[in-house]
């Protein structure tokens, strides 16, 4: 398992691209094309909030996560009239924490 390495040095971009690879041939592709939209959403999160490219995982935390929440809720995306719905929210908050 991935956290059973030295985990208080590992970052959240260490960990999405582990996921990313073990789920390249496990899953559909609509399922993996959703799951990179949400790595790219945390990306954005990081630059902008964070303004970062990367954080440790220890790092992460409730506040973490409303913020990553309230971040969605305010996002509009290009080509997009409105913001996200509260479903859709949900939903990249859920892939997050797979």
């Amino acid at each position: 398992m991935y956290l059973e390495e030295d985990e208080s040095s590992k970052t959240l971009e260490e960990l999405i691209t582990y996921h990313s690879n073990k789920i390249q041939n496990t899953l559909a592709p609509g399922s993996i094309r959703n799951f990179n939209i949400t790595e790219n959403y945390i990306k954005r999160f990081l630059l902008k909030k964070k303004k970062t490219t990367n954080i440790y995982l220890k790092e992460l935390n409730y506040k973490f996560l409303c913020n990553f929440e309230n971040f969605l809720a305010n996002y509009w995306p290009v080509g997009y009239p409105r913001g996200m719905s509260h479903n859709t929210i949900m939903k990249h908050i859920n892939d997050f924490v797979k």
